[in-house]
């Protein structure tokens, strides 16, 4: 049996009604992971809308807070409602609104005008934060195409155990009950 455990690149989208302000973050991001080696693909978006359109398919966010039509508070609320595993980064020059956000359950926060030591250990945070997820994903998928074998292993020792104690029982091991033992148990040993 053999358990394909896939590494897809992580999403992060990036919500700004200003694109040169997008394309700023982004490339501050890309050069960030590009020097670390991490898999990931970034989409921009340059309205709440455009990004809750792909919410579900988001690993993380950052947002904007001031933007027209729908700002990035009501945006992050809706973006958790469809999707609650995606980590939102609050992007804003408003600290004024920092309290609203954390209704959202916004993971973390950077402040306008961009520092970019700021922006990549907010990265680093919240990617660190993914892999205790990731992790539980692999070990799931890893237990759950295992059990059959974990199972035929823990049925095979139980017969095993049970032809051992029948035979102390009658105080005599027979040949073909070394040969039994030995089959089912030197698989299982080496």
């Amino acid at each position: 049996m053999s358990t394909l455990v896939t590494m897809e690149a992580t999403r992060i989208g990036i919500c700004d009604d200003m694109p040169q302000v997008a394309r700023e973050l982004e490339n501050i991001v890309s050069a960030h992971l590009d020097s670390i080696g991490y898999l990931y693909k970034t989409e921009k978006y340059y309205n709440g809308m455009d990004a809750l359109s792909s919410a579900d398919a988001l690993d993380i966010l950052f947002l904007d807070i001031e933007m027209p039509d729908m700002d990035g508070i009501e945006t992050g609320r809706k973006v958790q409602e469809r999707n609650p595993e995606c980590r939102i980064i609050m992007a804003t020059a408003r600290t004024d609104r920092f309290k609203e956000a954390f209704k959202i359950r916004a993971f973390r926060f950077i402040t306008k005008p961009f520092d970019k030591d700021e922006i990549q250990a907010a990265l680093d945070e919240t990617l660190q934060s993914m892999l205790g997820i990731g992790r539980i994903r692999i070990l799931m998928q890893l237990y759950l195409s295992w059990s059959p074998l974990v199972r035929e292993i823990g049925q095979s020792i139980k017969n095993t155990s049970s032809r051992l104690l029948e035979s102390f029982r009658r105080q005599t091991v027979t040949d073909e009950d070394v040969l039994y033992i030995h089959r089912y148990t030197a698989v299982y040993l080496e």
